[in-house]
Formats: C-alpha cells, sequence, structure tokens
C-alpha cells in the first residue's frame, strides 16, 4: 500500500490518497469533529479528478478525538512501563 498526502494545512485536516492494487481511496482526516464546507469542497474536487463519483463519499463515526491533551494522554517515551 502507498500513502500520499494530497493536501493538508498542518493544523486543521489533511486529505491522504491510498493506492492498493491499482485502486485508490481517498480519506480526509480533521483535528475537529467539524471541518469547514471549504475543505469538503477540496476533497470533492480531489475525488472527481480521480474519477470517484459523489455516491461513493461518506462519512465515518468519529473516533480517537481529542482537541486537547492532558498528564495522563502524554507519551513519557517508554512503552514498557505504564504511567
Amino acid at each position: 500500500m502507498e500513502v500520499v498526502v494530497g493536501e493538508t494545512d498542518y493544523q486543521n485536516y489533511a486529505i491522504l490518497y491510498y493506492q492498493r492494487y491499482n485502486r485508490i481511496t481517498l480519506k480526509l482526516y480533521g483535528r475537529k469533529s467539524s471541518v469547514s464546507d471549504d475543505i469538503y469542497r477540496k476533497l470533492d474536487d480531489l475525488a472527481a479528478k480521480q474519477g470517484i463519483d459523489l455516491q461513493y463519499i461518506y462519512p465515518f463515526p468519529s473516533y480517537g478525538f481529542c482537541e486537547t491533551a492532558d498528564q495522563f494522554h502524554i507519551l513519557n517515551g517508554n512503552l514498557d512501563s505504564p504511567q
């Protein structure tokens, strides 16, 4: 599988291309539970350029969402012992 960052602003979102067996998938990852309509339009445009029909674009539920981190979520660099 090959993964390429198609577009990102490095703070709010990233659109990634995944290619496996000559099939391309686009995924939009956001740092917040919602992204602006402009970003969704960018995803739609990039999908259209790949020949992906809009009927195949659908949202996944939010998971792993965290806008802020506290002490519990910061790794201490030692994966063998719990915090």
